[in-house]
């Protein structure tokens, strides 16, 4: 049974492992990137603004040309700061869910582990007292034949017993698989949420070389 109890603390340890790779903290620090990338660009536009007096017109005009393409630019910026953040949020929320429900699982299956074992413990105490009596009745059945009509009976009860505790038993199976199949359920999410992430990885990452392509091209 400690090796049932084991596998079970394996399991979870897997699954919880596995929601656990969602990194919500690289998704943190790519957003800060992009404030960080924000405030660049802002920088830059003060410095801009410094040189105005010291250059003509036609450099004025095309300097303010620039200037809209770079609040363009920060505008678009905060907007996907904004998307990466509500998407962040409702994958936290996601994963939260998801490893509530797992404790809930494991616990379940502790629950049934330690009735099983409980059970087992008590079949077991069960025939090795019937054993005894059995061995006692025995050693009297010359003695008294109404001692050996009793353990006929308890014989009898015995065997009632046994059938009934294997019954419960194979209930307690079906449900233990039961939950391990509602286990493997929510794994199966937790791993497409960990795509879900991902995805919005590489868009981050695709939209901030796009960004920086266009900026390029502008000046």
């Amino acid at each position: 049974m400690s090796d049932n109890l084991q596998g079970v603390n394996d399991d979870l340890a897997s699954t919880l492992c596995s929601c656990s790779s969602i990194n919500f903290e690289d998704s943190l620090n790519r957003i800060k990137l992009l404030e960080v990338e924000k405030d660049k660009t802002n920088l830059a536009f003060q410095l801009i603004l410094a040189k105005l007096d010291l250059v003509g017109e036609g450099e004025i005009k095309s300097l303010k040309e620039n200037e809209d393409v770079y609040k363009n630019g920060m505008l678009k910026l905060g907007e996907e700061c904004i998307l990466a953040e509500n998407e962040l949020f409702k994958i936290k929320e996601e994963f939260e869910k998801l490893k509530e429900e797992n404790e809930k699982i494991f616990e379940e299956k502790l629950e049934l582990l330690k009735e099983l074992e409980e059970n087992k413990l008590k079949i077991e105490k069960y025939e090795e007292d019937k054993e005894m009596e059995l061995i006692n009745l025995a050693k009297l059945k010359n003695e008294n034949e109404g001692i050996f009509k009793e353990k006929a009976q308890i014989l009898k009860e015995f065997k009632e017993y046994k059938i009934k505790m294997t019954k419960i038993e194979e209930v307690n199976k079906s449900n233990l698989t039961k939950t391990e199949e509602n286990c493997q359920k929510l794994t199966k999410k937790s791993e497409v949420s960990e795509n879900i992430i991902s995805q919005l990885r590489q868009e981050i990452s695709q939209n901030k070389k796009n960004y920086k392509q266009e900026i390029k091209f502008q000046i």
